[in-house]
């Protein structure tokens, strides 16, 4: 619709009518305009068309796409066929577009994501100098796409002009994969973050991983996230990144972990090369003592700000607290799925950190209304994540409500906890004057309209 009201919209200009008769005059004026041409588009400078253009292709509030994309690109293609002044002022309007900051391409899918070399090179003649994140889906083409199609994603690379921020490569062979990832960072100085899978990797070894990403760190300096993976998503050579590769890339803010981290001189390797990094991420680990006194030894005690313990991460309690109290700037912690401590764990958690701001209690943490409560009471949290609570009863509203922390939340994250119901949400975001973000999943059929009220009156 916007863009059929763009090319039939017709600008005209008022004519001047000088005339003795006023009875003459609405005569006069309607045979003027029908006579006079009126401008289309063509008839516009580029510069404004490229400001319309900004407009076209952006999503409606509210409105469900993949998460990291911002629009739909197909408006602008629409419009640039609309007439030859439309074609320079999309490529000008590309540079900027909130659509085209994330684009996706999918070899061998067909139209949707570019099926062909030619095509993706189109693409990125016309969208290339905005794109920043860019995501390359392989498995359309089997894993191993053709000479041509990389050869035009080298092409649409090149056309971001040097300005992609994020990219994101899904398998294809070791052997092809890495001299083309490679080409690609060549070509992407200020690349901050970037995903890469591979498959046939049996062969490759720890060696070959840090010769690589030497080459990768020299390419793009400002990296502050690497991942390399398998076809299976697990990491390349059966390590964590912050027991292998990651001390190659000294930006790096968050240090992921994976399986039982044993490697303690590679790990405190790691962090001393990575100097900005004051985040770890151990979900899904073995976390023995050992390597928890191992961190609190190194310059991350007196830096680290996040932990997660998210998901099957198996620790003790012991430990936990041994990192809560430790870590001197620790503000957010996340705990496991099925985490079994009782009342007195988290009056001691409160009391070791009592700065905490941030919680996230994992799926069915087996946390009851007292325990609720001393960490509302005792904490000012910011951040509170609830993941099927069952242990929580009605009387949690109130709980939280006349907390502390009632006064300085300002996001909640609620998924499968029962007792928290749109109608109690709808309680809890009025009562808490600053919070601004929601996230609230309940499956549990269709909403009813007593939910939608109440979703209509949170977004308020």
């Amino acid at each position: 619709a916007f863009l059929a009201f763009l090319v039939e919209t017709q600008v005209s200009v008022r004519p001047k009518i000088v005339s003795a008769s006023s009875r003459s005059a609405p005569i006069m004026a309607a045979s003027a305009a029908a006579a006079r041409p009126t401008p289309r588009l063509d008839g516009l400078p580029v510069e404004l068309l490229a400001r319309i253009a900004l407009y076209a292709g952006r999503r409606k509030q509210f409105h469900r796409t993949i998460s990291w994309e911002k629009g739909d690109p197909a408006d602008l293609l629409a419009l640039r066929s609309a007439c030859r002044a439309c074609v320079a002022a999309v490529r000008l309007a590309a540079r900027d577009h909130a659509v085209v900051e994330y684009l996706s391409i999918r070899p061998g899918m067909g139209s949707h994501g570019g099926s062909d070399g030619k095509a993706i090179e189109a693409k990125g003649r016309v969208f290339g100098s905005g794109c920043r994140h860019l995501r390359v889906f392989t498995n359309h083409c089997n894993n191993n796409p053709s000479a041509d199609i990389l050869a035009a994603l080298r092409s649409f690379v090149v056309s971001t002009r040097g300005r992609l921020l994020k990219l994101y490569v899904t398998p294809m062979p070791y052997s092809i994969g890495r001299d083309f990832a490679l080409e690609l960072c060549r070509a992407s100085p200020q690349l901050k973050e970037l995903t890469l899978r591979f498959s046939e990797v049996d062969t490759i070894t720890g060696e070959d991983i840090d010769e690589f990403c030497a080459e990768l760190s020299g390419l793009c300096p400002l990296l502050e996230h690497v991942e390399l993976g398998n076809a299976n998503y697990n990491p390349i050579i059966g390590i964590g990144e912050a027991e292998s590769y990651a001390k190659h890339f000294p930006n790096t803010k968050r240090l992921n972990f994976g399986g039982e981290p044993v490697r303690y001189a590679a790990i405190e390797e790691t962090v001393r090369a990575c100097t900005r990094a004051d985040e770890v991420d151990l979900s899904e680990c073995t976390v023995r003592p050992a390597l928890m006194d191992v961190l609190l030894r190194t310059p991350l005690r007196g830096r680290l700000k996040k932990m997660d313990f998210y998901s099957e991460t198996e620790i003790s309690l012991h430990t936990v607290l041994q990192c809560a109290r430790g870590f001197e700037l620790l503000t957010h912690l996340s705990l496991p799925d099925e985490f079994a401590a009782g009342l007195d764990f988290y009056r001691s958690l409160v009391q070791a950190r009592p700065t905490l701001k941030s919680l996230e209690l994992g799926w069915n943490c087996e946390v009851d209304d007292a325990c609720l409560q001393v960490l509302c009471d005792s904490l000012s949290l910011e951040h509170l994540s609830l993941t099927a609570e069952n242990s929580l009863s009605p009387a949690a509203i109130d709980t939280i409500l006349q907390s502390r922390s009632a006064q300085t939340l300002r996001s909640l994250m609620v998924y499968e906890t029962p007792v928290l119901t749109s109608t109690n949400m709808l309680r809890l975001v009025g009562g808490c004057p600053l919070i601004v973000e929601v996230n609230w999943y309940q499956n549990d059929g269709l909403s009813s309209a007593t939910e939608e009220d109440d979703f209509d009156a949170i977004n308020r």
